[in-house]
């Protein structure tokens, strides 16, 4: 790796570790992006999704891919939310164990909607309802 890799790589982790709360004595990280949801009727609702790995991981842990599809429930007065959450492999490894949350405020607040444990690289598929038209 050149040295000009190096120092991109090295700012990327430096800019993840300050974004989430990692320190070098911690063993494992978790990082909360919020994710919004737009119900059928048009309403948006904010979740996170609490990714939780081995620290060495935390830039994977911070960036998940994330689909989201909705279909309407209840004669159109909740929302079925199906989310998968996938934590990309790195270069420090590959099917490490990781953990995924759903919850409806940030930091674990609020109402846990959903949670699957797994693998890095490995779709992380959960189903939950909101009671959002």
């Amino acid at each position: 790796m050149d040295s000009t890799r190096r120092a991109v790589f090295a700012g990327a982790l430096l800019f993840a570790a300050s974004a989430t709360s990692v320190s070098a004595a911690e063993t494992w990280c978790d990082t909360d992006p919020p994710v919004v949801i737009t119900t059928p009727a048009g309403n948006q609702v904010v979740v996170y999704v609490v990714n939780g790995g081995p620290a060495e991981h935390v830039t994977s842990l911070t960036y998940p891919a994330i689909s989201v599809t909705v279909n309407p429930i209840q004669a159109g007065t909740a929302t079925s939310v199906h989310l998968t959450a996938v934590i990309p492999d790195d270069l420090f490894g590959s099917h490490y164990s990781v953990t995924s949350e759903i919850w409806s405020g940030p930091a674990r607040t609020g109402m846990l909607y959903a949670n699957r444990s797994g693998y890095s690289g490995e779709p992380l598929p959960m189903q939950f309802t909101l009671d959002v038209p």
